[in-house]
């Protein structure tokens, strides 16, 4: 399909679902059809690398679906999100017209808003998917900061989790009972392992770690 036919069909398909939206009754069904809305225009992002507005919308809208109650919805969007960062990273990391700083920089100050709702394995996918992102930044100084503000979560887990490994170890002679390292060397696992690869992987796991 090329470009000219692949907007026509999209346009279509959005306006019709929209409509579908509108008239629907309940907030479950709309949720539904909302969460298929973005499902769609995920799988086309030749579409969204050329309107950035566009872009920017969906990817605001998949960030408010995290927060959904409804079931599947929020994976969905941690899916979309990451089809999206994959597809469209330099989009985001680069300066765009009639915008004041990179995306990113917005993304990451408003992490832990995006992922308060999400569980452990969507939170994964959320940091894998900025982890993508953050790999489409060619100047080495600002991916390394870039890492560093991603990695700001998991680091104060895991300075928490050691504080209380050791409280553990001591008072009682050993860590068991100590829970949370798993998900906490998921999540920053999958976002280094975007942006330096797996030889690197646990190199810059230790660096971040110990900052």
């Amino acid at each position: 399909m090329n470009e000219d036919d692949e907007k026509r069909f999209l346009v279509t398909v959005i306006k019709d679902l929209l409509g579908l939206c509108e008239n629907k009754r309940g907030k479950d069904n709309k949720a539904i059809i909302a969460s298929n809305i973005m499902y769609v225009v995920g799988q086309y992002p030749r579409f969204l690398r050329a309107h950035w507005k566009f872009l920017k919308t969906v990817v605001n809208k998949n960030f408010e679906f995290m927060h959904e109650l409804h079931p599947g919805v929020r994976d969905m969007a941690c899916d979309t999100f990451l089809k999206i960062s994959q597809k469209c990273k330099r989009k985001f990391v680069v300066l765009q017209t009639q915008e004041r700083a990179p995306f990113i920089e917005e993304l990451l100050q408003n992490l832990p808003t995006h992922i308060a709702d999400l569980e452990s394995h969507q939170v994964q996918t959320y940091y894998e998917g900025v982890g993508h992102m953050v790999s489409a930044q060619t100047d080495s100084g600002q991916c390394q900061m870039l890492m560093q503000h991603l990695m700001r979560g998991p680091n104060e887990s895991w300075k928490h989790i050691m504080a209380s490994a050791g409280r553990k170890f001591w008072g009682q002679g050993g860590v068991g009972g100590v829970g949370g390292v798993g998900g906490v060397g998921g999540v920053g696992s999958v976002a280094l392992w975007c942006v330096y690869g797996g030889l690197t992987l646990l190199f810059y796991f230790l660096l971040f770690s110990c900052r």
